[in-house]
């Protein structure tokens, strides 16, 4: 009986340790990279305007140099460039974040509002 519990025992450690390094590998993968790319690449500046797989007026809408992107839809990049001279907002009375995800880098040149608050 003793060896029945102790097998037991062994069982359920080995089963909790790979539940942990399971865990622990799907953490990593999602670490690696943000996204999956599915909009493009968005390249805003105020010579250049690319806005990769995106459809106004669903997606964004802009003014000059002003691009507005929606609250609580998540955005999902290839790359994503705001340049100098540019701004980024929303025109949204509701919500709690703008979600932008890219596989490489965020270049953020440009100004960051939401509304009449500035974040950079």
């Amino acid at each position: 009986m003793n060896n029945e519990n102790n097998n037991d025992t062994r069982i359920g450690l080995i089963i909790g340790f790979l539940i942990v390094i399971f865990c622990l590998s799907m953490a990593f993968v999602s670490a690696r990279g943000y996204g999956d790319g599915t909009d493009g690449t968005l390249n805003f500046t105020t010579t250049t305007k690319a806005y990769g797989n995106l459809s106004t007026p669903t997606d964004y809408t802009i003014s000059g140099n002003t691009l507005y992107l929606n609250l609580n839809q998540v955005y999902n990049f290839n790359s994503f460039n705001l340049g100098a001279g540019t701004t980024l907002s929303t025109t949204d009375t509701s919500g709690v974040a703008m979600y932008i995800n890219s596989q490489t880098d965020l270049n953020i040149s440009g100004t960051v509002t939401e509304g009449v608050e500035e974040f950079v």
